[in-house]
């Protein structure tokens, strides 16, 4: 049957067309083909590819694919379900951009150094639409030269455009499978200037990774028409109005969707309350704001300007727990032991009032004893004392059952008014554990509802790692001097090794590591668990206001409990489950990469405000081309191996180090450095550093001298198109980095920064493939130039001797998502990055859960 199918792969009525009469009958209708074609995939027989396409399986790989950087024209198929990464050849990568999802074919013969090689056979998804560039004008021909460091310059083609060289523009991506033409195409949508500001920055990242600034004008009649209605209270709703209901967010906050409470009962056990607005109150299913709210899937915290999910007469307004005012919630009613177990719990549709909104630092005041509660929440102060106490043994519960408390420093982005930056470490640890632990309370009461009642819902879910990268974490340790006892992944080893580096100076270092060989959390209609926090069950209920997964379940849980979840309901909803879990995943995915790009760039700005100026840091990665170093305040930055003039350096994987061959000094993570602020380039998020003392060469326009390792192959030559007009170069991009040339020798374990597919885990990037980066346009050095000592061993292959770009370190959220930045860029691993207990955020900050 499925050998008369053309093509790669096929749908239900494509394969329904070429059956015989007689196997029509014995399917009994499409419908039966439909089943059969999904048990296939279900048993592994065929490969699901989404949005009813199949292919057989055994013959083809579906994956995601990651182009090189620069004009090499090799790249990279990354497997959706695990696996091992394939390289694909100049020659076999067809008309596959970075991040689209393809269908290849692996093949027998493998790349020097036994990588696997296949093909791409089919694009099936294109990973973006726009594209942010530079314009490019070469011999009568016009180019887009993209910031996306693994884009290829495309034609611009349209007219009545009239630019010029070195203008950046916003261009939408025209494909060969819509044009006819042999390769992409680009036409210009929107002119950024020719200035690099952080308007332009905010714009050009907004179109990147395809986020939605403003609201549709559709959507007002709506809003129109809820602000008319106002908010009316159901006699059915559960009235807790005369509960001490309080908020406690961020100083900046606006929009409040979770309040707390206590109550002591008469056995000496505690009621504590979670209140979560309900959104979907005002959001109600196909609606015009729900079609919106699940394009968006989550609000945006970019530094100086946040991209709601929701329009602000909702999410500020009618949506908000602001305090003194009727509003509706969901309200998940737990009893708990004075010891912090659970007894019972039940949830219910209310109507709160909050008497005060808290802010993180009066909180962590209070809880220091450094100052009482401002006069209005002072009667609150007894139900805090409380709450504090009580979350301290839920915190601690937690831990003994293996969930994993990585001890890493967060600083957060503000932009002020007047554009002026400030990097602010985050400290209110007290304060916000209380809510973390709470919300993930209420979090996991709710997934264990859902899941003894049958109702629909998203999980969140966080696998496994890998036995390999497990058993590459444990080798890593133990140069460290660690050790995992265990021979099998699970939370309880993880945490065996943190609690031997708790207090040493590897600390943090070990905490990266441990964290970059986890999966990446996702969601997913099945509970898969979660491992990182320990739980067999968990999902997202506590912000509908910033995530449209846990506005699905409130959908789901509101029907359940006015007894209107029909079976046919809950199959329809089922149903939904598996499209809306990938869609919003990647949305998830693409503004963590947004916020993680935006803040680099802020970063590369305070670096640039502070040319020549010295800082403490940490060695934070160690690679063959250099160190990266983090300063104090969260902001990273290369120290080349060519900065490195008082001897001939050598890599030494085995141990992660660089070791000098006459004098012996040695680098290594977690080492302290004075580190002096040499070059800056924001445009391409580069920061460069130099010893203090030390001096640096200007000259930023010329190639770093580096050595060879014998073997190395040469630079395989740009793909050309299919033109008589060769195409520009890359390296004549203003302000861009410097491209990694020729196919590595061994196999890839990289890992891209770009918006990921619906991949459950978190690709790898290896240091091999960025072993150096150059500047044109470069800013000032800090000193005169002066003959230096280069070598440079590449190629490494232990993928633990980088560092780890963890953008919002959602621990406590359970968003786990560790997202590796490209080490061609100067990747801050600490800006952005969670505290102990949250996930915080310039500006409107919210948490996520």
């Amino acid at each position: 049957m499925l050998a008369r199918v053309q093509g790669s792969w096929f749908s239900a009525d494509s394969l329904w067309e070429v059956l015989s009469p007689e196997e029509r009958a014995e399917l009994g209708g499409p419908e039966g083909l439909e089943a059969l074609l999904a048990a296939g995939a279900s048993e592994g027989w065929l490969l699901g590819l989404g949005g009813d396409r199949y292919a057989r399986a055994g013959d083809l790989v579906l994956a995601r694919f990651q182009a090189s950087s620069g004009q090499s024209g090799y790249g990279f198929a990354i497997p959706l379900g695990g696996g091992q990464d394939l390289y694909i050849a100049p020659a076999d990568t067809g008309s596959a951009w970075d991040g689209d999802q393809v269908l290849v074919q692996p093949q027998e013969a493998q790349q020097a150094g036994g990588s696997p090689r296949a093909r791409v056979v089919s694009v099936l998804k294109r990973g973006r639409e726009r594209l942010v560039g530079t314009v490019s004008l070469e011999a009568g021909q016009r180019w887009l030269l993209p910031d996306l460091a693994r884009g290829r310059p495309l034609r611009l083609v349209g007219k009545g455009v009239r630019f010029r060289s070195g203008t950046r523009v916003i261009a939408r991506l025209r494909w060969p499978e819509q044009t006819g033409s042999a390769e992409a195409e680009a036409e210009v949508e929107e002119l950024l200037g020719d200035q690099e500001s952080p308007e332009t920055e905010t714009a050009a990242v907004i179109a990147t990774y395809g986020l939605r600034a403003e609201f549709p004008p559709e959507l007002q009649p709506e809003l129109d028409a809820l602000l008319r209605k106002g908010l009316r209270v159901s006699p059915k709703r559960t009235d807790l109005r005369d509960r001490a209901v309080f908020t406690v967010d961020g100083a900046d906050a606006k929009d409040f969707d979770d309040a707390i409470h206590i109550e002591v009962l008469g056995d000496g056990h505690f009621l504590v309350g979670v209140h979560i607005a309900d959104v979907s109150h005002f959001v109600p299913e196909g609606s015009a704001l729900d079609a919106e709210a699940y394009l968006r899937a989550t609000s945006v915290y970019l530094p100086g300007k946040v991209l709601p999910m929701l329009p602000e007469q909702i999410s500020n307004g009618l949506g908000s727990l602001v305090p003194g005012q009727d509003r509706l919630a969901l309200s998940t009613l737990i009893e708990l032991s004075p010891a912090g177990e659970v007894v019972g719990s039940r949830i219910v549709s209310s109507v709160i009032r909050s008497r005060a909104r808290l802010t993180y630092d009066q909180v962590e005041d209070f809880s220091q004893g450094r100052s009482a509660l401002a006069p209005e929440a002072r009667a609150l102060e007894g139900d805090l004392h409380l709450l504090l106490k009580l979350t301290t043994r839920l915190h601690q519960h937690r831990l003994n059952q293996g969930s994993l408390d990585f001890h890493l420093g967060e600083v957060r982005v503000e932009v002020g008014p007047g554009g002026q930056l400030d990097l602010r470490p985050i400290r209110e640890e007290t304060a916000r554990g209380l809510i973390e632990d709470l919300m993930l309370l209420a979090n996991r009461t709710v997934a264990r509802y859902m899941l003894e009642h049958r109702i629909p819902a998203l999980f969140r879910v966080h696998e496994q790692p890998s036995q390999e990268r497990f058993q590459d974490v444990a080798a890593a340790m133990q140069r460290f001097g660690f050790s995992i006892l265990e021979e099998q992944p699970s939370p309880l080893a993880y945490q065996g090794v943190l609690k031997q580096a708790q207090g040493t100076p590897h600390e943090s270092v070990v905490s990266r590591l441990l964290l970059r060989s986890l999966k990446q959390a996702r969601y997913a209609p099945d509970n898969l668990g979660h491992f990182g926090l320990a739980f067999s069950e968990y999902l997202h209920f506590t912000s509908p206001i910033r995530r449209y997964p846990d506005l699905l379940v409130h959908r789901a849980l509101k029907l359940h409990l006015a007894g209107k979840l029909t079976r046919a309901a809950a199959e329809r909803l089922f149903a939904a489950l598996p499209a809306a879990a990938e869609h919003t995943s990647e949305r998830e995915r693409a503004a963590a990469d947004a916020e993680r790009d935006l803040a680099r760039y802020y970063q590369a700005k305070w670096a640039q405000a502070h040319l020549s100026e010295a800082y403490s840091g940490r060695v934070s990665g160690v690679a063959g081309f250099g160190l990266f170093v983090a300063l104090e305040n969260g902001v990273e930055g290369l120290l080349h191996i060519s900065a490195l003039q008082d001897d001939y350096y050598v890599y030494v994987e085995e141990s992660m180090l660089l070791r000098g061959r006459s004098r012996g000094r040695t680098y290594r993570l977690g080492d302290q450095l004075r580190v002096v602020i040499a070059q800056v380039n924001p445009l391409a998020r580069q920061i460069d550093l130099a010893l203090e003392g030390s001096t640096v060469d200007k000259n930023a326009d010329t190639p770093k001298p580096r050595a060879r390792r014998p073997g190395d192959r040469k630079p395989a030559p740009a793909r050309q198109p299919a033109t008589q007009t060769a195409r520009p170069a890359q390296a004549t991009q203003t302000a861009r980095p410097a491209q990694t040339q020729g196919a590595p020798a061994g196999p890839r374990p990289a890992s891209s920064p770009q918006p990921r597919g619906p991949r459950p885990e978190e690709p790898r990037n290896h240091p091999a493939r960025h072993p150096r980066r150059e500047h044109s346009g470069a800013q000032p050095q800090a000193a005169a130039p002066q003959a230096r000592r280069v070598v440079t061993m590449e190629r490494p292959k232990n993928e633990h001797l980088r560092p780890v770009s963890v953008t919002v370190q959602r621990l406590y959220f359970g968003d786990w998502a560790p997202q590796p930045g490209d080490l061609s860029d100067a990747v801050s691993p600490q800006l952005f990055r969670g505290s102990r207990r949250g996930d915080h955020r310039p500006q409107q900050r919210r948490r996520r859960r």
